[in-house]
C-alpha cells in the first residue's frame, strides 16, 4: 500500500464518520469503503493498533459497509474475495510503519466524532433502526413495525439487557406466548430475500413477559406488554442477511398469530454503537 493510498484510506473512514450515512448506496463506493476497512481491520489484528472502543467502532462500519454493498448488488462470493485480498494488502504493510501511524490517528481521529455522537438512525431498505446513547430513557436500539392496528417495536431496552419486543394489543384477549422467526442459516444457507418464498425457520420463544413501563411503549400508545427473548438471538439476527425479515409472532388461545415484520438492516452495527454506553452530554446529533 501507498502513502498516497493509505491517505486515501484514512480520508474516506474520517469523511465517513466511520459509519456510513443514508443513502450511500453506490455499488463502487460501498464496494471500496468495505475494503478499506477490511484492511484496517486485518492491520488492526496483526499489530494491535487500536483499543476495545475503536476496534468495536471499526468492527461495525465494516459490517455497514458491507451491508450496503449487498444492498447495492455485488455478490456474496466478491465480498469474500475482496476481503481476502484486502488481508493481503494489509499484511504488506509494516506495523511501525509511517502508513501505519498514519491509519491510527486518523481512525482514532473519527472515532472520537462517533463516541460522542448520542443518536443515530441506521436506514435500510424498507426500515431503520434507532439508535439512543443520549437520552436517559426509552430504548437504546429499536425499530417499529404495527401487527394489523396494533403497533410493535423490537430491539434493545436497555444497555446490558436482552432484546425484547413490545407490543400495545387494542382490547382483549392478551397473547399467552411470542416468539421469535427468522431463517435457519444452520439448514438453509442462502438469504431469503424472497418474503414469500418457503425457507427452513427457526424459533426463538420469548422467556417471558410483564407490563411495558410509559418510556418503552410504542409512540402513542398508554399501556402494552413487553416480551423479552433470550441474549444470543441478537446475535443470531446480526447473522442474517441485512435485507432479509424476521417476525415477531404473538399466539393466542384460539390459535390465531399475530405477526409483526421486521427488517434485519444494519443491526449489528447499531447494537455496536450503543455498547458504547451513554454519550457525554450536551451534544447534537449529526445531520
Amino acid at each position: 500500500m501507498t502513502i498516497g493510498a493509505t491517505r486515501l484510506l484514512a480520508n474516506a473512514l474520517v469523511a465517513a464518520g466511520l459509519l456510513l450515512a443514508p443513502g450511500a448506496a453506490a455499488a463502487s463506493d460501498a464496494a471500496a469503503l468495505f475494503r478499506e476497512r477490511t484492511v484496517v481491520q486485518a492491520l488492526d489484528r496483526r499489530c494491535g493498533l487500536f483499543g476495545e472502543g475503536v476496534a468495536t467502532a471499526l468492527g461495525a462500519a465494516a459490517v455497514q459497509a458491507r451491508n450496503a454493498a449487498l444492498r447495492a448488488g455485488i455478490d456474496r462470493s466478491a465480498l469474500d474475495q475482496a476481503a481476502r485480498a484486502a488481508t493481503q494488502q494489509a499484511a504488506r504493510l509494516a506495523c511501525a510503519s509511517e502508513d501505519a501511524r498514519l491509519i491510527r490517528a486518523r481512525v482514532e481521529h473519527a472515532f472520537d466524532g462517533w463516541l460522542r455522537t448520542p443518536r443515530l438512525t441506521f436506514t435500510g431498505d424498507r426500515a431503520e433502526w434507532r439508535a439512543e446513547r443520549g437520552s436517559p430513557r426509552g430504548w437504546r436500539l429499536a425499530q417499529a413495525s404495527r401487527t394489523g392496528a396494533s403497533p410493535v417495536v423490537f430491539g434493545l431496552p436497555g444497555y446490558e439487557t436482552p432484546p425484547a419486543a413490545v407490543v400495545a394489543f387494542a382490547g382483549a384477549p392478551r397473547p399467552y406466548a411470542a416468539r421469535l422467526s427468522f431463517r435457519d442459516t444452520d439448514r438453509e444457507a442462502r438469504p431469503a430475500l424472497d418474503p414469500r418464498a418457503r425457507t427452513a425457520r427457526r424459533v426463538v420463544w420469548a422467556t417471558g413477559y410483564r407490563p411495558a413501563a410509559a418510556d418503552q411503549l410504542p409512540a402513542g400508545s398508554r399501556a402494552g406488554e413487553i416480551w423479552t427473548f433470550p441474549a444470543e438471538a441478537m446475535d443470531q439476527l446480526a447473522g442474517l442477511d441485512p435485507r432479509e425479515r424476521f417476525t415477531v409472532e404473538f399466539l393466542f388461545r384460539d390459535d390465531s398469530v399475530a405477526r409483526a415484520h421486521f427488517e434485519v438492516g444494519d443491526v449489528a452495527a447499531g447494537r455496536a454503537f450503543v455498547s458504547l454506553g451513554p454519550a457525554p452530554v450536551g451534544l447534537r446529533s449529526p445531520r
